[in-house]
């Protein structure tokens, strides 16, 4: 991927999380039936944070009181930012572009990563496009896309100027891709074939943002009614609807949605949604400060949060964000090396610095959370 200017190449990485709900075990008591009292309940949850970084994927439990991350090990990978897991979280993949192809892992009970057998997997052509920066998996686990990806017949398929984020919709009927050197800045959109694979253009592909400058990340909120896509330069976010029968984007009244500036010039790449789609958070990876919305879930339309935007106390550059499954912390990456934990109030969708971690923890630089 290529950025407008040299001294913000790393800031068109989206940091991408996954978080891995490991299981917690069912036991069967065994011995008289006539045994009085309720059983025990089961342990919480495990979660695991996988990180891809320069050279490797990292592993880290998070503390599901507190959002504060224990780093474990790290395991291959090499230049590699795009990383996704299946939906079972049972195995997971990363970009090697120094091996030009694919590191595939699976997740062991305890989050320890072992490389699968052939990894990693060789790109047909290689890597044409540099520093990919995101990976997508459909729902049922079957198919894997990535920028420049040739390995479905028909593939690869034509998605506009520079081909950046990619997202399969919830439905795993769609899939769409930012692109990031269409002077129009537009969004390519795919029909996905459940049996192949095989991607289609939606009528009306690309649909136009209404940018002047690229576009960059993708975001959708839980019920897949709405598409959000960053324009870093143009500094908004564009908003659609989503029609769940022909994928067809229809923007949001008011689209673009500007994030109060105030005279700032944020270079928003990264954004996150709330398990809930209630908030929006998109990352300034320019001014250090965090931009915060709430959905309406009617018509999709973004209003700025009391307090926003939420300012760090850390080196600006930051790189990308995602709010954890229980909803109540915002992971941040930092292009310096470090990830950090923020407080979401899930009344109002203000956030604060984890008191768990008010120094962010050195950490590798991108990263994806995402729940089974």
């Amino acid at each position: 991927m290529k950025t407008a200017t040299n001294n913000s190449r790393s800031c068109n990485r989206s940091i991408q999380f996954i978080l891995l709900v490991g299981l917690s075990g069912v036991f069967c008591a065994c011995g008289s039936s006539s045994s009085s009292g309720p059983p025990p309940p089961p342990p919480p949850a495990t979660e695991y944070l996988f990180t891809a970084a320069n050279n490797s994927v990292g592993t880290y439990k998070i503390d599901t009181s507190t959002g504060a991350l224990t780093y474990l090990s790290f395991a291959g990978n090499h230049q590699g930012f795009g990383i996704a897991a299946n939906p079972g979280t049972t195995f997971l993949y990363a970009d090697d572009e120094d091996n030009g192809g694919i590191d595939a892992f699976s997740i062991g009970a305890s989050g320890a990563l072992t490389a699968v057998s052939g990894s990693p997997f060789p790109m047909p052509s290689g890597w044409s496009v540099p520093y990919l920066d995101s990976l997508a998996i459909d729902p049922a686990g079957k198919f894997l896309y990535a920028p420049d990806f040739p390995s479905i017949s028909g593939s690869p398929f034509a998605a506009g100027q520079g081909p950046q984020e990619a997202l399969v919709h919830s439905s795993g009927k769609f899939l769409y891709v930012s692109d990031h050197n269409d002077p129009q800045g537009s969004i390519s959109a795919f029909t996905i074939d459940a049996s192949t694979g095989i991607l289609a253009p939606i009528s009306g592909s690309p649909f136009p943002v209404g940018a002047s400058l690229p576009v960059a990340g993708l975001a959708t909120d839980p019920s897949g009614k709405f598409l959000f896509v960053s324009v870093p330069y143009d500094n908004y976010i564009g908003a659609f609807t989503i029609d769940a029968t022909t994928g067809v984007l229809t923007p949001v009244p008011g689209s673009p949605f500007t994030p109060g500036l105030n005279g700032r010039f944020p270079i928003i790449y990264s954004m996150a949604i709330t398990p809930s789609g209630k908030y929006l958070y998109a990352l300034g990876s320019l001014d250090a400060s965090l931009y915060a919305f709430t959905i309406d879930p009617n018509s999709g339309v973004l209003t700025p949060i009391a307090g926003s935007p939420f300012n760090f106390p850390v080196t600006p550059f930051f790189s990308g964000l995602q709010v954890d499954p229980s909803g109540k912390f915002l992971y941040v990456g930092i292009e310096t090396g470090s990830l950090g934990a923020m407080d979401i109030d899930e009344t109002t969708g203000a956030v604060s610095l984890d008191s768990a971690q008010t120094t962010f923890a050195y950490g590798p630089t991108f990263a994806i959370i995402k729940s089974p």
